[in-house]
C-alpha cells in the first residue's frame, strides 16, 4: 500500500508553488533555530522557581539553601548584614551595585583565565546572598514586609548629634529600657514559657543586640578621632536609638496582648506610595542575578564547558548597570525626589541587615 508522501508549500519569487519534503525543511530550519541548552533550561527553571518564593526572607532563604546548606552561609549573612549597616550614604542600592559588580568582574576573568572555575560554588553562594538581599528589598516595595523606622533616620534630630550622641540616647532611654528588662525578667522568672512569646523573644534579642553593638562603639571610640569618630557616633546613635524603639514597641505589644487589647497592624513607610515599577525593575534585577546563580549552580562540579557559558553571563553586566540606573529613576519618582530615594534606600539597608541577622544561624 502507498503511503502519502508528506509535503511543505513554499512560494517561490516568481509566485509558483514548490514542493519540498519535511525532512529536507526540518533540516533547512534546524540550522536556525538551535535547541536549548542545558544552561538556559537551568537558568530559566531557576528563576521559574525562585520568583515563587519571593514574598518572604524566610521563604527565600529556605529556598537559596535549602537543608544542610544553610548552616554553611552564616559568616557570609553577617558579613552581608555589616555591608548593609555600613552603607550610610548609599543604602541598599550601593551594596547591591557592588556586590553584582564584584561578581561580574570575577566571572569576566573566564575570558583569560581558568582560575575562577575553581571558585564557582562560592561565586554562586555570593550570588545567592546577593539575591536574599535584593529579595528583601523587593519585599517591601511589595507591600509583603514592612519598613519602619525604628528611629534610624540619617537626617533625624538623634541621628545628627555628635560625638557623646549614643551614651546621650542612651542615657536618656536608660530608666525606661531598665523597667522594661526588670519586668520583662520577672514575667519569664514567673513562667518560663514566656521566652516564646513573639514579643519577648524580639525584646531579648535587641537587648543582646545591645549589647553587642555598645562593645563595638566602645572599641571603635577608642581606636578613632575627628571626622571617622563623628561618622561612628551619628551611625550608633540611630543604632541605639532603634533598638530602644523596638524593645518599647514589643513590649507594648505584649502588654497589650495580656490585656486582651488588639495589637496595631504592622505600620510601613512604604504604604501610601505608589511603588509598583519600582518593584518591577527589582524584579528584573532579581532575574539577571538569578541568571548568575543557576549558571553558577549548573556548571558547579562539571570540569569541561566552562568558558562559554561564563563569558557569557559576563557580557550582561551592562545590561543589569542599565537596570540599576532605572531603579534610580523610579525610585526619585516614587518617593517624590531623589533625597527621600536615598532616604529610603538608607532605611532598607538597615532594616534589611536586622532581617539578615535573624536568619543567621545560630
Amino acid at each position: 500500500m502507498n503511503l502519502p508522501i508528506l509535503v511543505t508549500l513554499f512560494r517561490s519569487k516568481t509566485g509558483k508553488i514548490r514542493l519540498f519534503p519535511p525532512l529536507l525543511v526540518a533540516e533547512v530550519l534546524f540550522c536556525y533555530v538551535l535547541p536549548m541548552s542545558s544552561v538556559d533550561q537551568a537558568v530559566r527553571g531557576g528563576w521559574y522557581e525562585l520568583r515563587e518564593h519571593l514574598r518572604k526572607p524566610r521563604v527565600l532563604f529556605n529556598f537559596l539553601f535549602p537543608g544542610d546548606t544553610a548552616q554553611s552561609v552564616g559568616a557570609l549573612l553577617k558579613e552581608a548584614a555589616k555591608e548593609l549597616e555600613n552603607a550610610i550614604e548609599g543604602g541598599v542600592l550601593e551594596v547591591k551595585r557592588r556586590r553584582i559588580n564584584l561578581l561580574y568582574v570575577e566571572l569576566e576573568e573566564a575570558k583569560f583565565s581558568s582560575e575562577v572555575f575553581t571558585r564557582l560554588d562560592q561565586l554562586a553562594k555570593y550570588a545567592a546572598i546577593t539575591i536574599l538581599i535584593m529579595g528583601i528589598e523587593r519585599a517591601y516595595l511589595a507591600g509583603d514586609i514592612p519598613l519602619e523606622t525604628d528611629g534610624e533616620d540619617d537626617e533625624s534630630e538623634g541621628a545628627g548629634r555628635t560625638a557623646a550622641a549614643a551614651p546621650s540616647a542612651a542615657a536618656e532611654n536608660a530608666q525606661d529600657i531598665k523597667q522594661i528588662i526588670a519586668d520583662v525578667q520577672q514575667i519569664i522568672a514567673a513562667d518560663p514559657s514566656a521566652k516564646m512569646d513573639g514579643a519577648i523573644k524580639n525584646i531579648l534579642l535587641q537587648l543582646q543586640r545591645y549589647r553587642n553593638e555598645a562593645e563595638t562603639f566602645r572599641k571603635l571610640k577608642e581606636q578613632s578621632s575627628g571626622y571617622r569618630l563623628e561618622m561612628y557616633s551619628k551611625t550608633f546613635a540611630a543604632t541605639f536609638q532603634s533598638i530602644f524603639t523596638s524593645i518599647k514597641r514589643n513590649y507594648e505589644s505584649y502588654q497589650a496582648q495580656r490585656q486582651g487589647k488588639k495589637v496595631p497592624d504592622e505600620f510601613s513607610l512604604l504604604q501610601d506610595l505608589d511603588t509598583e515599577k519600582w518593584a518591577a525593575v527589582l524584579t528584573q534585577q532579581l532575574e539577571e542575578a538569578d541568571r548568575i546563580r543557576s549558571t553558577l549552580n549548573f556548571l558547579s562540579g562539571k570540569h569541561t564547558n566552562l568558558r562559554g557559558p561564563v563569558v557569557e553571563i559576563a557580557r550582561r553586566r551592562t545590561a543589569m548597570g542599565e537596570l540599576f540606573e532605572a531603579e534610580s529613576i523610579v525610585a526619585a519618582e516614587a518617593a517624590g525626589s531623589e533625597a527621600a530615594a536615598w532616604r529610603l534606600n538608607r532605611l532598607m539597608a538597615r532594616d534589611g541587615a536586622r532581617r539578615l541577622r535573624r536568619l543567621a544561624p545560630s
